[in-house]
C-alpha cells in the first residue's frame, strides 16, 4: 500500500495542513467567489463515503469473526458499550456547561414561528428496534442506513463463527482479500485527500466568514473548549487503563482530527481512524470492530 505508507508520514499531513492555510487564505480574500470550487470539495466527501461503507462493512465483519466465539463478542461488546455510554454522557455534560458559561446563543436573532398543525406521535421501542433490522442489505448499503448495515454485519460475523474450522478459515480469507481492496481504494482516495480538503475550507471560510469571524465566533470557541476538555478527559483514561502516553496517541491520531474538522462527517472518518488505530498498534480484531460500531453508537444517541 504505497499511498498508506505515504500517509502515515509527517510529509503526507504537512501537506494536508498546507492545504488547509491555503484554503482559508483563499476564502478570506475571495470571499463567496471562491464557491466556484466548491465541486471539488463535494467530489472529496462522496470518494470518502463512496470508499467508507464498503471498508466499514468489511471492517466489521472481519472484527466480529476474528473474536473466534460468540462470547468474546458479547464481552467486548458490553465493554465497549458501558465505555461508549459512559463518555457519551460525560461529553454531553462538558458540552452543555461550557454552553452555559459562555452563552454562545447571545446575539443570535430567532424569528419564532407558531406551528399549527399536528405532531406525529412518537414510534415505540419496538417500530424503532424493527427499523434495525435491514429488510434488504442491498437497499441499506445503497442508502447509507449504517445502523442497518452493523446489525447486518454482525450477524454475518456470528454466522462465520459458528462455521466449521475448515469453512471459517476460508471465510476470514476472503475477508483478509476484501479488506485489502478496500484499503487499496482508500490509498488512492487519501491521494487526492490534501486538495479535496483544502477546497472545503476554501469554500466554508469562502461562504460563512463574515460569520466565522464575528458573531458565530463565541459558538465556535465553545465546540473547540468543549473539545479540548474531552481530550483531556480521554488522556487521562488512556493513561489509567493502559499506561500509554497520550502525545503519542494524540500525535498518531492526528490524521483523523484533521478529516473529523475539514468534513465534519463522522462516517468519513472511521476510514481514517481505522488507520490511525492500525499506525498504534491497536489489534485489527479491536479496532475493526470498535470504531465502526461507533457509528451506530451515535446514530443512537
Amino acid at each position: 500500500m504505497g499511498l498508506y505508507q505515504s500517509y502515515k508520514k509527517w510529509s503526507y499531513m504537512k501537506k494536508v495542513m498546507s492545504f488547509i492555510a491555503v484554503g482559508v487564505v483563499l476564502g478570506v480574500v475571495f470571499g463567496e467567489k471562491v464557491m466556484a470550487i466548491d465541486f471539488f470539495g463535494k467530489i472529496f466527501l462522496s470518494l470518502m463515503l463512496m470508499a467508507a461503507i464498503p471498508m466499514v462493512t468489511i471492517s466489521l465483519i472481519k472484527g466480529i469473526a476474528d473474536l473466534g466465539d460468540i462470547r468474546s463478542f458479547g464481552r467486548m461488546g458490553m465493554k465497549i458499550l458501558v465505555y461508549y455510554c459512559t463518555t457519551t454522557v460525560f461529553a454531553s455534560g462538558i458540552g452543555l456547561g461550557v454552553s452555559y458559561l459562555l452563552d454562545p446563543s447571545q446575539g443570535f436573532d430567532v424569528q419564532m414561528q407558531t406551528y399549527e398543525g399536528a405532531l406525529g406521535n412518537m414510534p415505540g421501542i419496538g417500530a424503532i428496534l424493527q427499523s434495525f433490522i435491514p429488510s434488504n442489505i442491498f437497499a441499506a448499503l445503497a442508502n447509507g442506513r449504517l445502523e442497518q448495515i452493523v446489525v447486518y454485519c454482525a450477524f454475518a460475523g456470528i454466522a462465520i463463527m459458528m462455521m466449521k474450522p475448515e469453512s471459517r478459515a476460508k471465510a476470514l480469507s476472503a475477508l483478509d482479500t476484501l479488506s485489502q481492496l478496500v484499503y487499496n481504494i482508500m490509498d488512492i482516495v487519501l491521494g487526492y485527500a490534501p486538495f479535496g480538503i483544502g477546497c472545503l475550507i476554501a469554500t466554508t471560510v469562502g461562504r460563512y466568514g463574515a460569520m466565522l469571524f464575528g458573531f458565530a465566533a463565541k459558538y465556535i470557541a465553545a465546540n473547540y473548549i468543549s473539545y479540548a476538555i474531552m481530550m483531556v478527559v480521554y488522556a487521562v483514561l488512556l493513561v489509567v487503563f493502559t499506561g500509554r502516553n497520550a502525545f503519542i496517541f494524540y500525535k498518531k491520531g492526528i490524521p483523523g482530527f484533521l478529516m473529523a474538522f475539514s468534513t465534519s462527517s463522522s462516517l468519513a472518518t472511521v476510514p481514517t481512524n481505522l488507520k490511525c488505530a492500525d499506525d498504534m498498534g491497536v489489534p485489527e480484531s479491536i479496532y475493526s470492530f470498535t470504531i465502526p460500531l461507533r457509528e451506530f453508537f451515535i446514530i443512537l444517541y
